[in-house]
């Protein structure tokens, strides 16, 4: 959990998340636990799926632009995200440049970069802000916390398409 015992977090995993890992056999549990690495003093590294976080945090942003603006992402968009709170086997250079995304979108957007508000209800949750010229003028970055923990920061780039004569 990497979360203080008084953290809104730990408390929705044990009364939320912790039941449900005993259902149909422990199959949750169980899939958790395959290839955790127990680190000592309590915490352990578990292997994380990234195609199936991406597919969710996709699908999070396109459900966050079109409740900021009231329409579709645009089919130009490519999406990247960058989860400020994995550890992998990234090179220096990508950590520093993510480091530097981070740190650069931990702000508020500037009155030209306010693409629109979502209105997330529940802020202890779930924040969010979203960055962008208002209109699909640029790409959007969409920054994500959940009980001020997990960060993930996603890259809505604006593809450009070249005409050919």
């Amino acid at each position: 959990m990497n979360a203080s015992p008084s953290n809104r977090a730990r408390e929705v995993f044990q009364n939320k998340v912790a039941p449900q890992l005993e259902f149909n056999n422990g199959a949750l549990r169980k899939r958790l636990a395959k290839g955790a690495v127990n680190l000592g003093n309590g915490a352990v590294r578990y292997p994380v799926d990234v195609p199936r976080l991406d597919s969710f945090f996709t699908a999070l942003s396109c459900g966050v632009v079109f409740k900021s603006c009231g329409s579709a992402l645009p089919e130009n968009y490519k999406v990247k995200n960058i989860y400020h709170c994995l550890e992998g086997n990234s090179s220096p250079f990508l950590t520093a440049i993510e480091n530097g995304i981070d740190s650069f979108y931990s702000g508020e957007p500037m009155a030209l970069m306010e693409f629109g508000d979502p209105g997330a209800k529940n802020e202890r949750i779930y924040t969010v802000k979203v960055f962008g010229i208002p209109g699909f003028g640029s790409s959007i970055t969409v920054v994500h916390e959940f009980f001020g923990k997990f960060k993930v920061t996603s890259m809505l780039t604006h593809k450009l398409v070249m005409k050919s004569s």
